[in-house]
């Protein structure tokens, strides 16, 4: 059904793309893998490394000045982070929560 070829083509997509930079393809790659990885067959690795696409998406976002949707990619990364992300991913947590700031701020949204 199409749950399940989401779930598994999101789960190559994942497996193909660790520690490559996706350049043009980030966007559909990373939403077909937000799409398709249940949350349920997300090990915290795979979180973490999903947070870094979506990084990677969200900065792309802001590139094409797009930060209504660099937004949502931001706060999908976020959300996969674990509980005190500023002690174990400090510098992924800092770029986070910076673009966020700047993309939330771009889209009238400064409090």
């Amino acid at each position: 059904d199409k749950d399940e070829y989401h779930e598994n083509l999101g789960q190559v997509l994942h497996s193909v793309s660790k520690g490559k930079s996706l350049g043009e393809a980030v966007l559909p790659v990373v939403d077909q893998i937000n799409r398709g990885l249940k949350p349920a067959l997300r090990t915290p690795e795979m979180c973490i490394e999903i947070s870094e696409l979506n990084l990677e998406a969200g900065l792309k976002c802001c590139e094409l000045s797009d930060y209504s949707t660099a937004n949502t990619y931001l706060k999908n990364a976020l959300s996969l982070l674990p509980k005190n992300p500023w002690k174990s991913h400090y510098n992924l947590s800092l770029q986070l929560y910076c673009l966020l700031a700047k993309s939330a701020y771009s889209c009238g949204n400064g409090e």
